[in-house]
């Protein structure tokens, strides 16, 4: 009676060419199909260029439920003594305590279930479109599933047809109308004929469906620890009252709202996540596909941050803010704009961010490893203790838009299993911030000095990378390998690179590059340098050493460099088969300096022992012991020896061996 009433109260028609069946009208069994595409002769023969047209709309929705709640997706009709929340078609269940073992549930309007304590929901069944829940625990664990279903078999949709007529009129004779089949005989052939032409345009488009999906308009929880393994639409109302959530199944926040045409929508409702969501929640987890069309804030907008936040699944958001002691993320966190981390323990392992606009870090410490980011545009970093990616294998790749800035050098650490690939876009200057220590051209810079593995810079029409630190001091940048996209070793000219730009008080280090080494070292007045003995993971090659037998590292365009000759051979070290000796340890040189010292130099092998020996007469029998010395570093090197004389000896013979 209410809906009979509210739909007599409105003036309505229908035209009268329309009829609506289910089944096909016998003049359409032999008419064109709809996917037919009119010709132009179809329309060229009317000489009218301006007619009159009729035309007519129409069009009805099927729809279960037959007095509309407020919390559904259409208006609700303003009945005479009619309160909404006692509306035809809603079941409504209010308990202390609930049991909703093995329930069965349906209802057309919606199901309102509101519970201190649930105590069970196995193998309940709420079959419904549109459900309100407010459902609590009192033994300190909610666990939301088989209470909200993905969908419900319901039978809607609508039906929108639109019908137009005109008409036209060309002039001809009977003999062409006749060649054409269209009359068969004429008194006078030649005589000249108006023939009327009418036209009629029909369209109608049916949107039906046999399943509905559930929305949730209001889902509030109160727990100490909740669990939701149901899959959800949230449009109105999100309440998380506990410490700690775990996100088992996919939710979706936030009312579309589609405006005029449909071609425009907005959104609203509860269209993302603040403080107002989960005040006090100190623990999240998600495993599932959590998406909301404005912004995810958690804990950024409150005094205390959370506690831990963990992703293993997908979070989708305008921006994503985190602020947590522990943040750790293996899923994809994904924006149209920021997304800003802050955690004291931040890790980035076997996941993937992509953010529309920026990617900023700050954290005590923060590990990256099996990472891929894409960042439109800048990334910040901002680390303060420990900044690691395990080295090599680690295979992070960082895609930067707009530059990138190291705040400030971290205690310790690198990202030696790194690749930036930095682009510019046309007549763009593109900032790379780094405030790394100045070591000089040494390896000691490629050791906590937040030194990248790989560098990877692709510029566009008239566009720079400009390096540069802060206005403080000395700072630079080491990088294992430095690669220029699209130039060669031709475009380098008048001591520049085109795309490249050092700021004074700045320096760039590079073990490797893919332009030639020797020929871009001390460019830029010395502020852009190689560091040739470096034998990092992007910039070395295996040598045999046959006197040892022991494979080691070097760097690779030092081994190829045809202008150093290493072991001073005669032989530059690109044709030289033996480049840093034999590995048989040689003493280069014997310098007794002022003080009575004698230095001892020979040529080491990376991680490699020797004996040094000596005797004090040449034919006095076997050598005596001196000391040891362990080459602990990864590269070869010039290793001396220094010891103090005594001045009651006139002569001491030496001898180095290699042990292993």
């Amino acid at each position: 009676a209410l809906n009979s009433k509210e739909t007599a109260s409105k003036d309505f028609g229908m035209p009268d060419n329309f009829v609506v069946t289910r089944y096909k009208p016998a003049e359409y069994e032999s008419g064109v199909p709809g996917r037919y595409n009119p010709s132009f002769l179809d329309f060229y023969r009317g000489e009218q260029e301006t007619t009159t047209f009729n035309d007519s709309y129409y069009g009805f929705r099927i729809t279960n439920v037959v007095s509309r709640l407020p919390f559904s997706e259409l208006p609700n009709p303003d009945l005479d003594n009619n309160e909404s929340n006692l509306q035809s078609g809603l079941v409504k269940v209010k308990a202390k305590n609930l049991d909703l073992r093995n329930a069965r549930i349906r209802a057309e309007g919606g199901i309102r279930i509101e519970t201190d304590h649930l105590i069970s929901s196995t193998n309940a069944v709420l079959d419904s479109q549109n459900l309100s829940l407010s459902l609590g625990s009192t033994n300190g664990i909610l666990v939301i599933t088989n209470m909200v279903q993905e969908s419900v078999e319901r039978f809607s949709g609508g039906v929108e047809a639109y019908s137009v007529t005109w008409g036209n009129n060309y002039r001809t004779t009977g003999a062409d109308l006749i060649s054409r089949g269209k009359i068969f005989s004429v008194e006078d052939p030649a005589a000249e004929v108006t023939v009327n032409l009418r036209y009629h345009f029909f369209v109608i488009d049916a949107y039906l469906n046999s399943e509905i999906p559930v929305t949730v308009t209001d889902l509030t929880v109160n727990s100490d620890k909740v669990v939701i393994k149901d899959a959800m639409r949230i449009t109105e109302l999100l309440t998380v009252n506990a410490n700690s959530l775990s996100i088992h199944r996919d939710i979706n926040l936030g009312k579309e709202t589609f405006l005029g045409s449909r071609i425009l929508s907005k959104i609203d409702g509860q269209a993302g996540w603040d403080n107002k969501v989960a005040p006090n929640l100190e623990h999240f987890t998600n495993f599932a596909t959590v998406r909301m069309p404005s912004q995810a804030k958690y804990g950024s907008d409150r005094i205390n941050s959370y506690d831990s936040w963990v992703n293993e699944g997908t979070i989708s958001a305008q921006d994503i803010f985190i602020d947590a002691d522990y943040a750790e993320n293996s899923g994809l966190l994904e924006t149209e704009a920021t997304v800003d981390i802050k955690a004291k323990q931040l890790v980035l392992q076997n996941g993937k961010i992509n953010t529309g606009e920026s990617l900023r870090i700050s954290a005590e410490n923060f590990k990256m490893r099996f990472q891929t980011n894409l960042v439109e545009t800048q990334l910040v970093l901002n680390v303060s203790n420990v900044l690691s990616d395990g080295g090599v294998g680690a295979q992070n790749s960082i895609t930067v838009g707009r530059g990138m800035a190291l705040r400030q050098k971290p205690a310790s650490g690198d990202l030696l299993g790194t690749e930036i690939i930095a682009t510019a876009g046309d007549f763009v200057n593109q900032g790379i911030d780094w405030n790394s220590d100045d070591y000089g051209v040494s390896v000691k810079g490629f050791e906590n000095n937040a030194a990248l593995g790989k560098l990877i810079l692709k510029n566009s029409k008239l566009s720079k990378f400009e390096f540069h630190g802060s206005e403080d001091g000395e700072n630079a940048i080491y990088i294992d390998h430095l690669e220029f996209v699209g130039l060669t070793k031709d475009d380098v000219a008048k001591g520049i690179i085109p795309v490249l730009d050092i700021k004074e008080g700045f320096k760039v280090y590079f073990a490797s590059s893919n332009l030639p080494a020797e020929e871009i070292d001390g460019m830029y007045d010395g502020r852009l340098r190689w560091v040739k003995e470096y034998p990092g993971h992007n910039s070395s090659m295996p040598l045999y050493i046959s006197g040892t037998d022991k494979t080691i590292r070097v760097n690779r365009s030092f081994r190829q460099s045809i202008t150093y000759d290493t072991d001073n051979d005669g032989i530059a070290n690109g044709y030289d088969l033996t480049p840093f000796g034999n590995g048989i340890p040689k003493i280069s040189s014997v310098i007794l300096d002022q003080g009575n010292i004698i230095n001892i130099k020979w040529m080491g092998l990376p991680s490699s022992l020797y004996r040094i020996e000596y005797k004090e007469r040449i034919g006095g029998a076997g050598w005596k012991l001196l000391t040891e010395y362990y080459n602990d570093e990864y590269i070869v090197k010039e290793i001396v020896h220094q010891e103090v004389l005594s001045n009651k000896r006139n002569s001491k013979f030496y001898r180095v061996l290699y042990v292993e």
